[in-house]
């Protein structure tokens, strides 16, 4: 048979295989709006306790369903959200329009979006998170600096919960009154003991001199994966290393207390995890040691952002 001839003889069925596979539609591309609770993206330190919710510093977040790609000025997408917020003590709710231009300035400044879906917004308001009641979405429109002609884009519809990323504020107050002047380097985690990995990107670490600084508090925001964090015996992760022992003493130890708790947008709360427990002291220079209680998160309970408070004390 000639070529030709198996050209025709096939054509009607390529036509028909043709329509029937090209779809003839694009794929949605939905995005989900979000509240991150406080922003400590740049770490707060002082030598008295924070109260991580005393602050106007807002994080809302966006993600989409596929990744984006950012245009010749180095921006992805433009959102305007409409919001009423309930705060306590004010009589009536206050309208809230949140407009943001998401640039690859902002995945540096914030430390998500690297992988182009998940994104964090950093807002100011007039109002503490502290006295937040209810926050209602009303409405939000969305432009995609360099849409990709395969997807329609499709604006976040309410306020979502549960998204791929958690917001971990790490608030970590140390009395270092009786470690004489003893410096050293604290560092806060939280690891999945089933997957054997650690889940806080870029952890909070401390180094303190206890002469010169003998009560201290740093509280910083951070990003977890909900994937890494809830999947299975996940527990706080506490290192001190000794940087100079400086006439410390052996066999002394370090008490620990601290506590995680979950909060949802709508201001509901739950307190996933609570415990004590004690750390030897390192007094050889570079030595680390390691919490070893096996107290673990209720991960049925994880929300949309932690605060992980711990304090530490001379036992």
């Amino acid at each position: 048979m000639l070529l030709s001839e198996i050209r025709v003889k096939n054509k009607g069925m390529i036509k028909q295989f043709i329509f029937q596979n090209r779809g003839g539609g694009k794929k949605i591309n939905k995005s989900y709006f979000y509240f991150y609770g406080p922003n400590y993206i740049v770490p707060k330190i002082t030598d008295s306790n924070i109260e991580p919710l005393h602050t106007a510093n807002y994080l809302f977040g966006v993600s989409f369903d596929y990744p984006l790609d950012y245009d010749d000025q180095e921006q992805y997408f433009k959102i305007t959200v409409n919001l009423t917020l309930a705060y306590l003590g004010v009589d009536t709710p206050r309208p809230v329009t949140i407009n943001y231009t998401v640039s690859v300035g902002t995945i540096e400044d914030t430390g998500i979006g690297f992988d182009h879906k998940n994104f964090a917004i950093p807002v100011n308001l007039p109002f503490l998170i502290s006295s937040l009641k209810r926050m209602t979405f009303n409405s939000a429109t969305i432009e995609i600096c360099n849409p990709n002609p395969k997807y329609d884009y499709i604006a976040p519809t309410k306020l979502s919960t549960s998204g791929e990323y958690i917001a971990v504020n790490t608030n970590l107050y140390m009395d270092n009154s009786q470690f004489g002047s003893y410096q050293g380097m604290f560092k806060a985690d939280l690891y999945n003991s089933s997957a054997g990995i650690l889940v806080v990107n870029n952890p909070m670490t401390l180094e303190f001199d206890a002469n010169s600084n003998p009560y201290i508090s740093k509280l910083q925001t951070n990003w977890a994966k909900r994937a890494d964090l809830v999947s299975s015996m996940t527990r706080p992760q506490l290192d001190l290393r000794c940087v100079d022992k400086d006439g410390m003493a052996s066999n002394m130890y370090m008490g620990v207390s601290y506590e995680v708790i979950s909060y949802y947008f709508v201001w509901e709360r739950d307190t996933i995890l609570s415990a004590v427990e004690q750390m030897r002291i390192p007094i050889i220079t570079g030595q680390t040691a390691v919490n070893g209680d096996t107290n673990y998160i209720d991960e049925s309970l994880v929300g949309d952002y932690l605060i992980y408070n711990i304090n530490t004390y001379l036992q």
